[in-house]
């Protein structure tokens, strides 16, 4: 199997920080113009399943990918499994109707998904438990993807390392998932691409915060 995670585009929380109350931020112009050329990178490659976290900055991301891509997949697959690590207060976010008129097509892995109430993101998240999300993640994938397929996950920072720490087994004890504790192991710019190959029960890097589509926007 080969997982291609994907961090979300440039969001209104990255730019103003901390003091942005609003968890659930929406792309900027420039994190918009990302996914497109991360769009166009992957443009010809053939996914099998395409996953995202129900956080807007993410599926808005997914969605703009996908424009670009002419794979057979029926669907976006959307999994509160893989937001963001929630480190603040608790916030409520949008309802599952509220996503599916914003991004037709998408469906929900949750079952208990609330269609008609917003969904509620739970605060100060501690770092065992997003590593128990990212093992809960990386069980479905593994009891429901074939060994052939190509896997392509929209996600966040937090949620690739304690994704990355699980798939490579690295102890959560040296892994900072949340920026306010210090860097993160493993640097995710917006819209970079990792690549990791499974095989035999191996994961195998093939890339780490590959974001080679948007360096020329850094660069200006």
């Amino acid at each position: 199997m080969e997982i291609v995670l994907l961090r979300h585009g440039q969001s209104v929380e990255n730019i103003r920080g901390e003091n942005y109350d609003n968890y659930d931020s929406e792309l900027t112009e420039l994190g918009k113009l990302q996914a497109e050329l991360a769009g166009k990178r992957v443009a010809a490659e053939k996914f099998d399943h395409v996953f995202s976290s129900p956080l807007v900055r993410a599926l808005g991301t997914a969605s703009i990918i996908i424009k670009h891509n002419d794979s057979p997949v029926a669907s976006t697959k959307v999994s509160l499994l893989l937001s963001e690590i929630q480190w603040r207060n608790d916030v409520t976010c949008f309802t599952g109707n509220e996503l599916v008129e914003r991004y037709p097509g998408i469906t929900f892995l949750d079952g208990d998904f609330p269609m008609e109430k917003g969904w509620e993101y739970m605060g100060y998240e501690t770092r065992e438990m997003v590593y128990q999300r990212a093992s809960a993640f990386s069980d479905y994938l593994f009891n429901n993807c074939k060994n052939n397929e190509k896997v392509l996950i929209v996600t966040h920072s937090g949620f690739i390392n304690a994704f990355l720490a699980k798939l490579l087994g690295l102890g959560i004890e040296n892994i900072k998932f949340i920026v306010s504790e210090g860097a993160l192991r493993f640097r995710q710019d917006n819209t970079c691409i990792n690549r990791l190959l499974i095989e035999d029960g191996t994961c195998y890097i093939l890339s780490i915060n590959d974001h080679a589509h948007i360096a020329h926007l850094a660069a200006n």
